[in-house]
């Protein structure tokens, strides 16, 4: 025998002297698993109550708690003269995504950042349209519009997830800072998982140590740069931000530079100290002229050119040029590689050499993600897992070995006794 659809019923209904505080929560039988609420001040054209799906998951329990809360809370407005007795305006996602963008106007954010939240702002409006209410959103239905977006752009499962998770974003803000409603309807909101294919991505260590080494055919910006990378593990859009004035400490004999948030991807700033093989080609690129007159370590402009321009080197030229170092140094090329593939190189290395510590790892490299670390940017090294298995299988062997002649030792004891008795 089914059981029978529960509802409960919280706050007063309306009476001459204040509006209602009844608050309802139930569940329909043609919808098992979910649970609904209504709120009598917050009706239809017709004066009906707006019927509001709870986040998937929302127990029976939190649902309950969730209606005692919101019926004191309007009963408080109520008696501190807050409230009125007509309809409370819900807010449309057009009219949450502008106050988002405004508040994101205040904050310190990279303009990468910032235009990526925009074509998510641009693609959800289009999707869903910019007057649907925001309590209304459905984490079923997101996630299937930004899979088949994916699916028909052909992109990645990280696209559908950048957008899935802007989203969240902005939502969750309007419920937490902006105090804009209660309910987070996206609360049950699945990001794809995502892990990049990047097993050739990666220069291994003779192709590193190549690049990080001084040749008289290879600009010394490239060679700076990527010792730089080697050492720290950081951006090259962070590594060529470098102030040659202000970045640059020395504390006892170490030199550390600093990593400022404005270039760095999660806004942090930081301090990381080089290895001596780096502080000396920086040494020497502080005594450039080049160098001295524009105040950037890696100042713009053609290596061979008097004058600089007042500004730090371009990725797009310094990925060519590492490029063109590559030739010279007989390093394939790989498609999609570049500076990336030095960062990848130094989490991998620094990974095994801290024994898998990603708090270590994340301070020097700048990402905080242990998942992210260990996930993407560190390669699994063929011969320790290699060697792992072989060890794994020597063990197993060493030890059915030593099973079997315990066994043996255990039925001929079991024997001789039987003899003696």
């Amino acid at each position: 025998m089914s059981r029978k659809p529960r509802k409960y019923s919280a706050g007063k209904n309306k009476t001459a002297s204040a509006p209602s505080s009844r608050v309802r929560v139930y569940e329909r039988p043609d919808l098992p698993g979910r649970v609904f609420m209504t709120r009598a001040w917050v009706t239809t054209e017709a004066g009906r109550p707006v019927e509001t799906p709870l986040p998937e998951g929302y127990t029976w329990e939190a649902a309950r708690l969730l209606a005692d809360k919101t019926a004191t809370e309007r009963r408080l407005s109520i008696l501190s003269g807050r409230t009125h007795t007509g309809e409370l305006k819900s807010i449309t996602l057009g009219e949450l995504f502008e106050r988002y963008h405004k508040w994101l106007d205040t904050q310190d954010m990279a303009e990468k950042t910032v235009a990526g939240k925009e074509r998510s702002r641009k693609f959800w409006l289009v999707s869903l349209s910019p007057d649907i209410e925001v309590t209304s959103l459905d984490s079923d239905r997101v996630e299937r519009i930004a899979a088949t977006a994916r699916r028909r752009g052909g992109h990645s499962t990280r696209w559908d997830g950048k957008r899935l998770a802007d989203l969240r974003a902005v939502v969750r803000w309007g419920m937490n800072k902006a105090r804009l409603y209660d309910l987070n309807p996206l609360r049950g909101l699945e990001l794809p998982e995502y892990r990049p294919d990047t097993e050739d991505l990666y220069y291994d260590a003779r192709e590193s140590i190549l690049l990080a080494t001084p040749h008289d055919k290879v600009d010394a910006r490239v060679t700076l740069a990527a010792s730089i990378i080697c050492d720290t593990g950081r951006r090259i859009s962070a590594v060529l931000a470098i102030s040659a004035v202000s970045d640059l400490i020395v504390a006892e004999d170490r030199l550390y530079l600093i990593f400022r948030a404005e270039f760095d991807k999660g806004n942090r700033q930081a301090v990381v100290p080089v290895s001596p093989d780096t502080h000396l080609l920086i040494a020497e690129a502080l005594e450039n002229h080049r160098v001295e007159g524009s105040g950037w370590l890696f100042p713009e402009g053609r290596e061979d050119h008097d004058d600089p321009l007042d500004k730090p080197y371009s990725k797009e030229n310094a990925t060519k040029a590492l490029h063109r170092a590559e030739e010279v140094l007989e390093i394939p090329y790989i498609e999609g590689r570049a500076w990336h593939g030095l960062k990848r190189r130094h989490v991998t290395t620094s990974w095994e050499l801290s024994g898998g510590d990603a708090a270590l790892v994340g301070d020097i490299t700048g990402n905080v993600s242990a998942k992210l670390l260990k996930d993407t940017y560190r390669r699994v090294n063929r011969d320790r897992s290699a060697g792992q298995v072989d060890g794994v299988r020597e063990r197993l062997k060493a030890d059915a070995e030593a099973g079997q002649k315990g066994s043996v030792s255990t039925r001929k004891s079991t024997r001789d006794l039987e003899a003696t008795s």
